[in-house]
């Protein structure tokens, strides 16, 4: 059974994804909260997530990519600003990673979650085409 203190958050959290405000926002209402009123939370919005992130048993890196080529992925350690991604005719991409506002191009979310399952499908899919060509190997010998 989730405390109060989970039940506010997630709260805070939905409200937060129906008026579309930022965390900073978020961190200062709480902050506001504890201040008046008369139970105030003891654990931050910094716990309650991690404690989510914990129960939902799932992680996930947000990546960006080139709008341009549709070829190259950047790593969120990447430096790189432009596609070094090198076309057929030798030329490079060298489309920008971030618009004028710093913000990128093209975002994308993997869910590690999903990407275990994904793994977890190309192994039996290769272990299914291995019992097959052994199927066909003994088969056509007989």
């Amino acid at each position: 059974m989730a405390s109060k203190d989970d039940l506010f958050f997630h709260e805070v959290r939905v409200l937060q994804r129906r008026t579309r405000c930022s965390n900073f926002v978020c961190a200062e209402f709480v902050r506001a909260y504890r201040k008046l009123a008369p139970n105030p939370v003891e654990r931050s919005l910094k716990d309650f997530d991690t404690d989510a992130k914990d129960a939902a048993g799932s992680n996930y890196i947000i990546l960006n990519g080139c709008p341009e080529c549709n070829r190259h992925v950047y790593l969120p350690t990447e430096k790189a600003m432009t596609c070094p991604f090198v076309k057929r005719d030798g030329n490079i991409c060298g489309h920008p990673r971030f618009d004028t506002n710093k913000k990128p191009f093209e975002v994308r979310i993997l869910f590690l979650l999903t990407c275990f399952f994904c793994l977890y499908a190309i192994v039996m899919f290769k272990l299914f085409y291995l019992l097959c060509l052994f199927y066909r190997l003994f088969t056509s010998t007989i």
